[in-house]
Parts: structure tokens; C-alpha cells; sequence
């Protein structure tokens, strides 16, 4: 009989509760259900993501929160496996993972802050501007500014150990493999240039030293290093051979009868440069009429209407024909040569270093369109001699050399050229093609606007763009293939380019170099829905389809070790977030979830005809829209903004641009 009442009572108490869940839950969920009306206090709410580095073998990235309203400034290091794992750094500068075994970045006030990933120890010391990792992941080479103002250079193990000091650094710079670091010292009456070189350990070796003047300019290029003594009114140039242990000095008296009149300039705005074998050295020269010419505060200014450019310009630039004029210093015969010169000022180099391209960008000014065309010259380094490419033309981005240096390819007239620099002949490669080239939207006031190169093959072969498509041509034009198949789906594809060799300036060709034995990377968009993703295309399978979202899909990056791939998504009703793809993509964070609390807009594609010619647009709802309600619409109608459907626009009152269209629906305005 017990055990029977307990029974009906365990029945009886799970029934009442049952009941009571009925009664209470609607009531409790239409509570959580209420959003609230979002206000301009609650701005200050929403944060902006950015993701910074993803570590090697892919176990780590780092991203970035800001908050425009605050000016909070966060880092995150956060494992891509463990949600636990994550590490916050206030108000930092960009930070730089060594390996999977250290992440290190700059706090506020400088603070230098080392953190072991795997055992969460920390290490701290002030007055850093700048640190990196050695290149076998065993040192750090960090740049101290002291309390008196002066600059020391300090290198430390792993464990923060302090192993060297130097002080009185004045000016430096890392060799680009990261396994040491050039630096010049000022120290008393002693004025020195070192290198410091942080292999299996430390050696440091003092490659030229004066009684009078810095040295500055420092460049270092594969096994050589440049730099500049700055003597007044005579500059010298060095050059130091590391492998031959050789150092080389350019003086004024040393510059041949052709640039007698001039110096070398001590401009640190442009640093010599090594050719790719380190035989010669790119530097500038100084015009002697360089210096700008004074201007009395009551003198009457003079203006020609015949000048090319504007007054303006002289005033905040130097004018052309009197900046600094590249030269090339021909180690092997201590020769100079002078490449620019006041008629053709500005030059740029091939990237084997046996050819320079001169032009005059103002040749043609003044002129109504938004770049001006030019005369471009092939000048032979060796000989001297100068040959015109061709005239009156403005190739703007489209101008791109072989990595081999003996092919220039440009485009004009809707078509791809190909310059052969050795045998002086054009060819056009693209004109049997029956696809258009020219981005045939473009309607601004400029030269014609192409979809753009994707890169250079080993083999002589370039890779172009259409609207859709990639295109593997040979720089005969005989040999044509389409790598994808867009045009069909409706889908753009592009080559993600992920790493490039280190170039210094405008005076190098940036090389993308495309392997399509290895395969490459390429994202992908649809620009009629805004879906977007990324892809692997590999010689036998083709095109791999690794990530397809209805999203906005920007910042993709790649562990360099691993085929696992970092990247941000969004659209206007979801926050970013970052996600990793490996073998499927998974969310590492979420930003601005405080959004699910809020009345929030939506969007949707709409079509209409303007002068028998279809337009897309996008058209924004009001937050909390209801169909029976009339609502106020802002109009914006400035160039085309389709491809805004999956941008996610923070609520703000602080626009660059004077409009914010998230801000207006939560207005109930339609946008």
C-alpha cells in the first residue's frame, strides 16, 4: 500500500509539473521573444572584426575586435580546436606567431609581450617599437627605444633571456629571411655599420666605421647589404658582399662625366637596391637644382597656363624633371650608369635587372582623364641603348613582366600584348578568343579597364582574366585553354594569391608566380546572388570546391604548413565571424551577438529599367518592418551597390561616408 502511494504520488507531482510547464512556458517564451527597439547608446555595443594571422600548422589564429564608440583596441589568440584556449592582449599592434609554440606582440606604452602557447607562461619588457622571430624559431630580435630617447637592439631567447645588447642603434634593417639584422650605431665620435646574424648563434661582425657621419638608407638583399654614409654634400654608397666578405665604396668622385654635375642622394625615402644576383646595386642621384626654390611672402607668383601640372604640385612634390634620378652601379666594373633623366624621370626595373622601363607620367597633361597616358622605353642596362614599347598609352595595373625579365605583357584596345623586349616585337595574344577582356561596366572617365592578370607560369605562360573566367595562354598565343568553367554557373573566379616575393617600391614588378603543376587557391563569387566562396584547382580534377556560403566570404588565409584555410563571413542580418576550414568549416567566433536582442532590418535584390537598360540594386526593410505601415525611403544612387546585399554594416553615427543604412532601418526607414 506504501509502495502504491508512492507511485501516485511520483505521478501525480510529474503531472502537476507537466501542467504547470504548459501554463508558465508561452508566457516565459513570448518574454524572451520581445526585442527590444535598438538606440544610438547601444552603439557602443557593436564591435568589428578583423582576422590577422593563422599560426603554421593551423592550430591558432589571431584576430581583432574594435570598438568605434570606445577606441578599444583588442587582440585574441584563440586555438582552432579548443574554445577554451584563448588569450587577450588590450589594446595591441598587429602580433606574430613563432611556430606553434609562441605568439608575441606590442602592447600600449610599448610593452613587449612573449607568451608560450603551451604552457601560458609570460613574459613582458618595456620600450619596444618592434620585435621578429628568427627564422629557426629560436631567438627574438627586438628593437628597444631607452628612456633618453636612444635606441638600443636586444636579442633574446625564447624564454625572454636576454643573450646580446647593442646600444645607440640609429637606424636598422631586418634581412628579409629573418636570420639577422643590419643596424648602424652612433656612439660617441665613432659612427658604425654592423650585422648581426642569428643562426645556430650569434655572431656579429662591423662592416664600415667613420669619425663623422651616419650611416643610413640600410638595405639588405639576399647576401648582400647597402647603406649610405651621409657626408655632407657628398654622400657615399656602400655595398657589403656577405659571402665574400667584400665591402665596395661609390664616392662623388667615382660617378662618370655622364652624372658629374650630381650627387648621391641621402633622400630616406628611397633606399638603394640589389639586382636578384647581388652584380649590381639601383641607387639615386640628387639634381643640383633640387632644392625648392623660396618664395618671398610678398612676391608676386608667377603662372604659366602652358605648364603641364598644376602649381600644387610643385609645391608639395618635387616637380619631375628635378627629383632624384635612379643610376646603377655595376659592381663587378665599378661603373655607373644613369637611367632616369629629366626628360623621362621615372623608371621601373625587369625582374631580371638587365632592363629599365622609362616614362614620363605628365607627358601628356594636362588632359581630362583620371591617369595620364605616357611614352614607355626599353633601356638596355648593359648597353645603354633605348628602344620605345609603345606611345601615348596608359597601361595602368595591366602592365606585367615574365619572371624572367625578357617579356612585358600590357593591354589596349581590349586586347593582351606581349612585348618581347629582346627581339622588339609585339604580339597580341588574345584576339581568336571569343570573350571580352575589357571590363565592359567600367564607366568612369579613365583608359579602358580590364578584368586583370592572375600571374606568370614557370613555363612562359600567363593566366588572364575574363568576367568569369581564368585563361592559360601562351605568350606565343597559340596555345589557349579556360581552366573554369564560370561563365555557365555565373561565377567569377580569381586566383588567391598568398604569398609574393618582397619588392621595395614602384620601381619593382610585384611577381605572382603560378604553379599549376602544384595547383592553386582562387575565390569565388556569384555577383547576381552575392554568394561567395573558395576553391582548389589542380591539373587533373580541376576545379574543388572547398567553402560555398549565401554569405559575403573576405580575409581567406592559409597555415602555411597544412591545407587548412582561415576566413570571415557576413551578411546583413548576421554578424561576421571567422571560421576554419579543415575537411569542413567550423565557427571559431562570433561577433556581435547582442544583435539576437534587437529589432533588426533585412534586405532582398531588386531590378529596374533605366533607359531600356536593367539596373540591380538592393533594397533595405526597416527593422521591425510591418506590411500595413508606410515608412520614409532614403535613395542612395552613387555607382553601383548591388554587390553591398551580404555587407553587414555596424549601427553607428560616426560614417565616413555620411550614410548608414543599418542606422536608417533601425530608423524605420527603407533604404
Amino acid at each position: 500500500m506504501k509502495a502504491t502511494k508512492n507511485i501516485y504520488n511520483y505521478f501525480f507531482t510529474r503531472i502537476t509539473c507537466f501542467i504547470f510547464w504548459l501554463v508558465t512556458c508561452p508566457a516565459i517564451l513570448g518574454q524572451a521573444s520581445q526585442k527590444k527597439i535598438l538606440t544610438p547608446d547601444d552603439y557602443k555595443l557593436w564591435s568589428s572584426i578583423s582576422s590577422e594571422q593563422i599560426s603554421d600548422n593551423g592550430n591558432w589564429i589571431s584576430y581583432r575586435l574594435q570598438y568605434k564608440y570606445t577606441d578599444q583596441d583588442t587582440l585574441f589568440v584563440q586555438h582552432t580546436s579548443d574554445k577554451s584556449k584563448k588569450i587577450v592582449f588590450p589594446n595591441t599592434v598587429k602580433g606574430k606567431f613563432n611556430g606553434e609554440m609562441h605568439f608575441a606582440c606590442i602592447a600600449k606604452k610599448n610593452i613587449f609581450q612573449l607568451v608560450n602557447l603551451k604552457t601560458n607562461r609570460e613574459f613582458k619588457t618595456a620600450g619596444v617599437e618592434r620585435f621578429e622571430f628568427s627564422a629557426d624559431q629560436r631567438f627574438i630580435i627586438l628593437i628597444v627605444k631607452k628612456t633618453d630617447g636612444t635606441k638600443g637592439l636586444e636579442i633574446r631567447n625564447t624564454d625572454g633571456k636576454l643573450l646580446s645588447q647593442i646600444s645607440n642603434i640609429s637606424r636598422y634593417c631586418f634581412d628579409p629571411k629573418i636570420a639577422g639584422i643590419a643596424y648602424s650605431t652612433a656612439d660617441k665620435n665613432t659612427f658604425a655599420l654592423e650585422v648581426l646574424l642569428v643562426n645556430d648563434s650569434l655572431s656579429k661582425k662591423r662592416l664600415a666605421e667613420n669619425q663623422n657621419d651616419l650611416y643610413q638608407n640600410i638595405i639588405w638583399k639576399n647576401d648582400a647589404v647597402a647603406f649610405i654614409q651621409n657626408m655632407k654634400n657628398a654622400p657615399i654608397l656602400f655595398n657589403y658582399d656577405l659571402k665574400r666578405k667584400k665591402l665596395q665604396s661609390l664616392k662623388l668622385s667615382d660617378l662618370n662625366t655622364i652624372c658629374r654635375k650630381m650627387t648621391i642622394s641621402n633622400s630616406e625615402n628611397t633606399n638603394p637596391l640589389h639586382s636578384a644576383d647581388g652584380s649590381k646595386v639601383f641607387f639615386w642621384l640628387r639634381e643640383p637644382q633640387h632644392n625648392d626654390i623660396q618664395v618671398e611672402e610678398n612676391e608676386v607668383e608667377i603662372r604659366n597656363s602652358k605648364d603641364k601640372l598644376l602649381l600644387d604640385f610643385h609645391e608639395f612634390a618635387p616637380y619631375y624633371s628635378l627629383s632624384d634620378k635612379m643610376a646603377v652601379w655595376d659592381l663587378k666594373n665599378n661603373t655607373v650608369r644613369q637611367i632616369t633623366d629629366k626628360i623621362l624621370p621615372k623608371a621601373f626595373l625587369s625582374p631580371d635587372y638587365k632592363h629599365a622601363f622609362l616614362y614620363d607620367p605628365a607627358a601628356y597633361e594636362p588632359q581630362t582623364m583620371q591617369s595620364c597616358p605616357y611614352d614607355l622605353y626599353a633601356f638596355d642596362l648593359k648597353s645603354g641603348e633605348k628602344n620605345v614599347i609603345f606611345k601615348n598609352h596608359y597601361p595602368g595595373s595591366t602592365l606585367s613582366a615574365s619572371p624572367d625579365g625578357s617579356l612585358l605583357c600590357y593591354a589596349k584596345n581590349g586586347q593582351w600584348w606581349i612585348f618581347d623586349i629582346h627581339r622588339k616585337k609585339h604580339s597580341c595574344i588574345t584576339s581568336k578568343i571569343p570573350v571580352v577582356f575589357r571590363d565592359e561596366e567600367a564607366d568612369r572617365p579613365k583608359s579602358d579597364s580590364y578584368y586583370g592578370l592572375g600571374g606568370w607560369t614557370k613555363n612562359g605562360q600567363i593566366i588572364l582574366y575574363d568576367q568569369y573566367d581564368l585563361w592559360l595562354i601562351s605568350t606565343d598565343g597559340k596555345i589557349v585553354r579556360r581552366l573554369t568553367a564560370g561563365r555557365e554557373t555565373q561565377k567569377t573566379f580569381r586566383i588567391k594569391h598568398l604569398d609574393s616575393e618582397i619588392t621595395y617600391g614602384d620601381t619593382e614588378f610585384r611577381k605572382y608566380i603560378v604553379d599549376p603543376a602544384k595547383g592553386f587557391l582562387m575565390s569565388v563569387e556569384n555577383k547576381e546572388t552575392g554568394n561567395m566562396g573558395f576553391s582548389y584547382w589542380e591539373t587533373k580534377s580541376g576545379v574543388k570546391e572547398i567553402v560555398w556560403t549565401d554569405k559575403k566570404l573576405t580575409q581567406i588565409n592559409k597555415a602555411k604548413n597544412k591545407q587548412i584555410y582561415l576566413h570571415r563571413e557576413e551578411n546583413f542580418t548576421c554578424p561576421p565571424r571567422l571560421m576554419v576550414y579543415d575537411s569542413g568549416p567550423k565557427e571559431i567566433v562570433q561577433t556581435n551577438k547582442q544583435q539576437q536582442l534587437y529589432h533588426w532590418g533585412r534586405n532582398e535584390r531588386i531590378e529596374y529599367t533605366v533607359n531600356n537598360k536593367k539596373v540591380k540594386g538592393v533594397l533595405f526593410y526597416p527593422a521591425n518592418y510591418q506590411n500595413d505601415q508606410l515608412y520614409p525611403m532614403v535613395v542612395s544612387v552613387y555607382e553601383r551597390q548591388s554587390h553591398k546585399i551580404n555587407d553587414y554594416e555596424n549601427p553607428s553615427l560616426l560614417s565616413d561616408t555620411g550614410s548608414n543604412t543599418a542606422n536608417f532601418t533601425l530608423h524605420d526607414y527603407f533604404v
